[in-house]
């Protein structure tokens, strides 16, 4: 039997993966200009998440905003596609209306990332 020790310090950024097919997944995208949309994407889900009483609205919100993760992540994303993912998060914000908890917030994120999406 083999014996083997891992002495791993300071990491940040950086990612590993380890066997045969193994893939590493950082969550940042490797262009700079796309860190900033990736960033106001982690905002809205950890917004999301804090959401105890998540109405069907703020869960769909919730899957919009992951596959817009997912999709800046690709190297390079679709813009495109990112406009209808930001199109169908402001029909769902629409559809919750102001009365759900947190939609405010919510708002004010999606805008961030509408801004964001503009500059690429």
């Amino acid at each position: 039997m083999a014996h083997y020790e891992t002495h791993i310090g300071k990491v940040t950024n950086s990612t590993f993966a380890v066997g045969e097919n193994a893939a590493a997944y950082s969550g940042v995208p490797a262009d700079p200009k796309y860190q900033d949309l990736a960033r106001r994407l982690d905002e809205l889900v950890g917004l999301l998440a804090e959401n105890v009483d998540m109405t069907n609205e703020m869960a769909e919100m919730r899957s919009l905003a992951g596959e817009a993760q997912s999709e800046v992540i690709e190297a390079p994303p679709d813009k495109q596609r990112l406009q209808r993912l930001l199109g169908s998060m402001r029909a769902v914000l629409q559809k919750a209306g102001p009365g759900v908890v947190g939609a405010g917030a919510v708002a004010d994120a999606v805008a961030k990332i509408a801004g964001a999406i503009q500059h690429l």
